[in-house]
């Protein structure tokens, strides 16, 4: 399995937060990168299955915000984003580690995405930018971070930072 996680920038204090971070072109911009991907798996006979995990949630809320916790934000995209897929990839299964807002351990997540034999993991997160940070206001963009096929030490302490 490929995992993908994606950090959107997650500006505090901002209040127009959601259209910001959960609009169109955002969602589109990863769903680009999820294609790019899964063309990799394109000749495959099986099914391509794509596992969407909403960072956070719960009891964990990951980066707080004036008005809004990352653990929101990060659920709002993943189902948004699972939703384009499925619309536009009829052939792509979408599965979610969670669809509302419920804790799961790392444990658990692998669990589903190993349940489901998930081909791409996609890891919603969402970064804060602190209010004394110069030029907070203007930060924008996404970070991605990928994990192939191989395991390494490295990847496991990035699994762990981020999530």
């Amino acid at each position: 399995m490929i995992t993908i996680e994606i950090g959107l920038f997650f500006l505090r204090y901002v209040s127009l937060y959601m259209r910001r971070f959960v609009d169109k072109n955002t969602v589109l911009r990863m769903l680009v990168a999820a294609a790019a991907a899964m063309t990799v798996f394109a000749v495959s006979c099986k099914q391509f299955t794509v596992v969407i995990d909403a960072g956070h949630g719960g009891k964990d809320y990951g980066a707080c915000g004036k008005k809004v916790y990352e653990k929101t934000v990060n659920l709002n995209v993943a189902l948004k984003l699972g939703e384009m897929i499925a619309d536009e990839m009829k052939d792509v299964k979408v599965v979610y580690t969670r669809s509302d807002d419920r804790f799961l351990t790392l444990q658990q997540r692998a669990d589903k995405a190993n349940k489901a034999s998930g081909d791409l993991f996609i890891s919603i997160h969402t970064n804060s930018v602190d209010k004394s940070a110069k030029g907070r206001t203007s930060i924008n963009g996404a970070s991605t971070y990928t994990l192939g096929m191989h395991k390494t030490e490295e990847n496991l302490a990035v699994a762990k930072r981020e999530n």
